[in-house]
């Protein structure tokens, strides 16, 4: 049986609340995730969902959901994770899980066996960061134990670009030499093209932040 702790990665010390692991959840659970709280029918952001899902479910432990999962039995929802989702919580939640899905597809992955590292799931959200230098390099660690990245960008000029937080997590993996793949929902790649064939330029959009 899978162990929480086998992916677990990380000091705890007097100064340092917080272990940063590599668990991550399978894609097929996303989709029951989306599927259970009716998320196809709202237009709710990531962050809109770790206040009023995530944090409500694991509440009573202050747990993170990974962990939530393992102690409900569900360990075959939870593993060591073989991406990092990095995306912009402003998000619509749904859109980032459809072009997860929808990778999957693309590389005919296994949804069941595909764990993906979503912060919302992986990390405790209760836990406060006590010590942020150690912090970030507990969690850089992690990105470069994981070792590849699908970076979500939605829209096609994103606001990914605009979060110090995402920009901080391009840094982690340029600097660990992590392999990394831009991802859009197929209706913004098929708006993308048609702002390339109209002359728009991405180039001009980067240089505002």
């Amino acid at each position: 049986m899978f162990s929480h702790s086998e992916c677990v990665f990380g000091l705890w010390t007097n100064i340092f609340s917080i272990a940063v692991d590599i668990c991550g959840v399978s894609v097929s659970f996303l989709r029951t995730f989306v599927q259970e709280n009716n998320l196809s029918l709202t237009n709710m952001t990531t962050a809109e969902v770790c206040s009023e899902l995530i944090k409500a479910h694991t509440a009573s432990e202050k747990i993170s959901y990974v962990e939530l999962l393992q102690r409900r039995g569900k360990t075959a929802c939870v593993g060591e994770a073989i991406r990092f989702v990095s995306h912009a919580w402003a998000c619509k939640f749904l859109s980032v899980v459809e072009t997860i899905v929808q990778k999957c597809k693309d590389e005919g992955l296994d949804e069941c066996a595909c764990f993906v590292w979503f912060d919302i799931f992986s990390v405790n959200q209760h836990s406060g960061i006590e010590n942020f230098e150690h912090w970030t390099k507990s969690f850089q660690f992690a990105i470069h134990k994981i070792g590849k990245a699908w970076i979500i960008f939605i829209p096609y000029l994103p606001i990914w670009l605009e979060r110090a937080w995402c920009l901080y997590e391009l840094y982690a993996m340029v600097e660990g030499h992590v392999d990394f793949e831009i991802l859009l929902p197929s209706a913004e790649e098929d708006e993308f093209v048609q702002f390339l064939i109209g002359g728009g330029k991405v180039e001009d959009a980067i240089s505002k932040i």
